[in-house]
């Protein structure tokens, strides 16, 4: 669920046809990225038709600012529900900042199908924040009970853990709700992204843990969330060496590598995904050398950085 306001240049000699991005972001006190197929947001990134807005002081779920139309003096702003207070006031504070640079702006709410004034948002900020708490008892109290829902945050997703389901499903206030998105974000953390690849009609993923950083992992890649719906049938992961930019070893088998972790230093994240630790080169070789025991390496090894890019063609059968 959201809540989406259409914002129009009303110009009289021409409406205004682009925004000033890092003045809106110094002027509100926010940043922003674009989010990618994974809903991991890449900050340095640039969609010239998205943007995720974020408060870096006080991470929620992100503000999504849509340009595909702002050639013709529209843009949409988006926040999703439930939210926090302090992203509601973010959103306000925003799009005062929009209708400034457009020096003269008509609102209507793709939702109530109704024309808005900036004096309106003020007045509804109050409703706005009951309805987001309203949503969050349901959204926690409708589940099941074998499942946690997922949501978007600004920098990546958050399977919701049973204890906070059980917190959220009649809490009065917004408090932990907010307090718990911040500090999952405000770290810094690697969110591990797979890369999709076919073989024949199966579908292959492999993920790439960096040496030297904290890494957020799936438990099963199987669940893990993406824009595609894509479901891999194997998975692989492989370890990154930054410095050396090349990978140590080839590809290894995703579930064996994650229950060796499990003991190994990983602490849970949310319902669906751990903290690995940051591990140097030689905790790496150790990895390496208990998954090369009883691992069968694939014999053609297209190695991959965190970021996608293709550092080494292929692996040596003995390595």
């Amino acid at each position: 669920m959201a809540f989406t306001l259409e914002i129009k240049s009303k110009g009289l000699f021409g409406r205004v046809r682009e925004l000033n991005l890092e003045e809106l972001y110094q002027n509100c006190g926010l940043q922003g990225g674009t989010v990618n197929e994974f809903y991991i947001l890449e900050p340095d990134r640039v969609d010239p038709n998205y943007v995720m807005i974020y408060n870096p002081k006080r991470f929620g779920r992100g503000i999504a600012l849509d340009m595909k139309q702002i050639r013709s003096g529209i843009v949409r702003l988006t926040y999703n529900i439930p939210t926090t207070r302090t992203e509601i006031a973010d959103y306000i504070n925003v799009v005062k900042e929009i209708v400034r640079q457009f020096k003269k702006a008509s609102m209507y709410s793709i939702n109530d199908e109704a024309e808005y004034s900036l004096d309106l948002l003020e007045e509804v900020r109050n409703e706005m924040t009951a309805f987001s708490l309203k949503t969050l008892n349901e959204l926690c109290s409708n589940q099941d009970p074998d499942r946690s829902p997922c949501i978007r945050l600004a920098l990546f997703p958050w399977y919701i853990p049973k204890e906070k389901l059980e917190l959220y499903r009649d809490c009065q206030t917004l408090y932990d709700f907010e307090r718990t998105m911040h500090e999952l974000q405000d770290r810094p953390v690697y969110y591990a992204r797979p890369f999709f690849f076919k073989e024949g009609d199966t579908l292959l993923a492999r993920y790439a843990y960096p040496d030297r950083c904290e890494c957020i992992f799936p438990i099963d890649p199987k669940k893990a969330v993406n824009a595609m719906k894509a479901v891999p049938d194997v998975t692989w992961i492989n370890f990154y060496l930054s410095d050396e930019k090349k990978t140590l070893g080839g590809d290894y088998p995703y579930e064996r590598f994650i229950a060796y972790m499990m003991e190994h230093g990983a602490v849970r994240n949310d319902a669906e995904t751990v903290i690995l630790p940051s591990i140097p080169k030689e905790e790496f070789e150790a990895i390496v050398a208990y998954l090369n025991a009883e691992s069968e390496l694939p014999k053609e090894v297209s190695a991959i950085d965190p970021n996608g890019k293709k550092v080494t063609d292929t692996a040596d059968e003995n390595e």
